[in-house]
């Protein structure tokens, strides 16, 4: 499974793995993981696990340095992660594929897609997600644009395609 680790700016103790779209339907601080990962914890290596949408925060204990313990780190991470089922976190399981979809469509309005169109004076809200369908309205300046069209499919549907590849459309409503 391929991961890779990115630095958490300030905190040199977690690290942010980041795994393929759709590998774990867990989100929040992780309560319960397979043993790999959880013999780390146990061992005091670990102090705890994170999962959101796109990785996996490992913070290690105090004391300890990503230099000596990356590679068991990334060793129980890869093990644990071929057994998503045994996952569990505080903020639950996100079942299906529309759950999956209303988080990647709230995580691009939220950073570069929903930034382009409130920099136009336009708004843009999720109205539902159905059947692998995302319907969100248009308000502002970008309500009756002509280059709406273009800016959610290039902006919009280019970002939560990144997440979610199986999205079968992403359409403006009144």
């Amino acid at each position: 499974m391929p991961l890779h680790p990115e630095v958490v700016d300030g905190d040199p103790l977690v690290l942010r793995w980041v795994i393929p779209p759709g590998t774990l339907a867990v989100r929040g601080v992780v309560t319960g993981m397979p043993a790999p990962l959880a013999a780390l914890v146990e061992a005091g290596e670990v102090a705890s696990v994170e999962v959101d949408a796109q990785a996996v925060a490992v913070r290690l204990s105090g004391g300890r340095s990503w230099r000596e313990s990356g590679s068991r780190v990334r060793s129980a991470l890869t093990a644990a992660l071929r057994d998503p089922d045994a996952w569990v976190a505080d903020a639950g399981r996100i079942e299906g594929r529309d759950a999956a979809l209303v988080e990647a469509v709230t995580a691009a309005l939220a950073g570069e897609a929903g930034e382009y169109i409130r920099s136009h004076g336009g708004d843009i809200a999720l109205v539902g997600v159905h059947d692998g369908c995302v319907d969100v309205r248009l308000g502002g300046a970008c309500g009756h644009c002509p280059a709406a069209t273009a800016t959610l499919r290039f902006r919009l549907e280019a970002a939560v395609r990144q997440t979610c590849p199986d999205l079968v459309a992403l359409r403006q409503v009144s």
